[in-house]
């Protein structure tokens, strides 16, 4: 998608579907050599309708954005 932050990323989704998550610098430092890069999502206190609306939201603009 031509992000070269993950941080990017997860603000660009954010503004763009309104799905927030947290990426890996919420929780702590790299290890050394670390190169992975991974959202984490948490689902607790949101409904099914809602989080179905959220994934459909943030796959069709991930779907947008890779063609």
């Amino acid at each position: 998608m031509g992000f070269n932050d993950v941080e990017e990323f997860r603000k660009a989704a954010l503004n763009a579907t309104g799905v927030s998550f947290c990426c890996r610098h919420h929780f702590g430092r790299p290890l050394d050599g670390e190169t992975d890069f991974y959202i984490r999502m948490a689902f607790s206190g949101i409904n099914k309708e809602d989080l179905q609306e959220g994934m459909n939201l943030f796959r069709n603009w991930i779907d947008s954005n890779s063609e």
